[in-house]
């Protein structure tokens, strides 16, 4: 829970310092693998940039690199999948879209096997948002829509609203208010009330809903010239 995370900050650096010796060792070991599964949320949770050979990469992506390669060899597919979705979603938080985008084609397959259903749900929703991010809507609305019944069978609320959040933000793009009210306005009902978008999307739909005013009153008066 993120409200315990500041009883942990004195182990921080421990944690860091062990993640970048396990990083190190050739070939990855099963404390490593074991390692960057457990971390997941702590490298998320910390989204620090450093500077590793020159380039500025996501503090502990290469734990979760060592961890897939363990897991990678052991042929364990279920922590596999899960690794590449989460290292696709490291790289999409670092801009890094084509990155991003080889994890997630990488890791949707292997949650199909596995029938990690959350998983498939999440990872096709986050493939349309780097479309979505590349200007290619049509391809974001194909996953997105993919993505949403999947998200509602395993009951992902928050996954289920902002994958709403982004099919409104897709037709907004396309210029259909309408369709995009309809999508925020289904993002604000199912988002849980703890969610920390919930006030990005309640402020969306207003001035979604305010700009779809504003059109109707102009069309009406173009109608009565």
């Amino acid at each position: 829970p993120l409200e315990q995370w500041t009883q942990l900050e004195p182990d921080f650096p421990h944690i860091d310092w062990v993640g970048d010796q396990l990083a190190q060792q050739s070939p990855p070991t099963e404390r490593m693998g074991t390692f960057a599964y457990t971390v997941i949320s702590y490298v998320f949770h910390r989204p620090l940039a450093i500077q590793r050979a020159g380039v500025t990469t996501l503090r502990g992506l290469n734990w979760l690199e060592g961890g897939l390669a363990f897991y990678q060899a052991d042929a364990n597919l279920h922590r596999v999948g899960v690794l590449l979705h989460e290292i696709g979603n490291a790289y999409l938080n670092m801009g890094k879209v084509d990155e991003a985008l080889t994890h997630f084609q990488q890791a949707l397959p292997i949650e199909r096997e596995v029938h990690d259903r959350q998983g498939e749900g999440a990872t096709l929703s986050n493939i349309g948002s780097v479309y979505s991010q590349t200007g290619k809507v049509d391809e974001a609305l194909t996953h997105f829509q993919q993505a949403l019944p999947i998200l509602r069978e395993v009951h992902d609320r928050s996954g289920e609203a902002v994958t709403c959040y982004n099919i409104g933000m897709v037709y907004e793009k396309l210029g259909d208010l309408d369709r995009a009210v309809e999508y925020v306005e289904q993002a604000t009902k199912v988002i849980p009330t703890h969610d920390p978008n919930l006030t990005t999307f309640r402020r969306t739909l207003k001035q979604l809903q305010a700009r779809r005013v504003r059109k109707l009153s102009k069309d009406k008066k173009r109608h009565k010239r």
